[in-house]
């Protein structure tokens, strides 16, 4: 018998106040041992930021990790993370994502002509070595990270704890308004472009919630969201020159608010069509 949702709004709550409190938590101490370690000054300060976002995304996930494990008394698999990972699945879904993104700013580029996010920018980076190699080292690893943290804490924890209590609908819909929640702010709402941008986020929640549904395990939705993130930070990295700075600035700590009404519009749609898809490829029961 399913739970009504008023009577899971504590818990709710307590999944989005969890993530706020980490990060809340952790960057105060994070900053400090930077201070002390006398790297306040570094003029990359990009790279110490990256780095940061790798230690509190990893931190995310052991967090959670020890929570369901030892709170919640259940093991890996039944939030998607079985024993034995499917490697194959997971690059086909991989390639997948980099071909969703590669498809989402060329359809963004052709609408905003002006715009600094060229769709053929990212294939630039394979003509600079130097940059290709700093961006393996430092920032890919924070986007892999990131993109893990996300899939565990949204499709893995909240989907697997919420589904049996309020069935998977209300599962899927509570978990990606929580991941767009965390993705702007309040003030980026009040515009129809911010409005747009929260609505992707939503579908594309969404969507990677199917993908991790239909599979049986969290893998293929990481890796999916791991490419479309990758070639999203390449097309930024081309497009800015290069300069790692300003593209951590405009892209990892800037506003993700698309700023050009038809590209919002353009990529909800994209959004959009692909969650409907999977969900129509979804059989309609959760493997965990």
């Amino acid at each position: 018998r399913l739970t009504p949702v008023w009577a899971f709004l504590p818990a709710i709550g307590l999944m989005l106040l969890a993530v706020y409190l980490l990060w809340s938590l952790t960057a105060p101490a994070f900053w400090l041992l930077i201070a002390s370690l006398g790297w306040g000054n570094d003029p990359a300060e990009w790279r110490v930021a990256t780095t940061f976002d790798t230690v509190f995304f990893g931190l995310c996930i052991v967090v959670v990790r020890y929570w369901w494990r030892w709170v919640e008394r259940r093991g890996g698999d039944t939030v998607g993370l079985g024993p034995r990972p499917d490697a194959k699945g997971s690059l086909v879904w991989a390639g997948f994502g980099l071909a969703w993104a590669a498809l989402s700013w060329a359809v963004a580029a052709a609408l905003d002509p002006g715009s600094d996010m060229g769709w053929a920018d990212g294939l630039r980076i394979f003509t600079r070595p130097d940059a290709a190699i700093l961006s393996l080292l430092v920032i890919v690893p924070a986007i892999v990270v990131g993109a893990a943290a996300e899939e565990i804490v949204y499709r893995g924890w909240m989907l697997s704890t919420l589904g049996p209590k309020l069935g998977i609908g209300w599962a899927v819909a509570i978990s990606s308004v929580l991941f767009a929640a965390t993705h702007l702010t309040p003030s980026e709402y009040g515009t129809a472009e911010g409005l747009l941008t929260f609505a992707t986020y939503v579908a594309a929640a969404a969507g990677f919630a199917f993908i991790a549904l239909r599979q049986g395990h969290l893998y293929g939705a990481i890796a999916f969201h791991t490419g479309y993130n990758v070639l999203l930070f390449w097309q930024g990295y081309g497009a800015y020159g290069f300069d790692p700075g300003r593209t951590y600035d405009e892209l990892m700590a800037g506003s993700r608010v698309v700023d050009h009404l038809p590209s919002a519009a353009a990529f909800l749609l994209l959004e959009l069509g692909l969650t409907l898809h999977l969900l129509r490829r979804w059989t309609g029961e959760p493997r965990y």
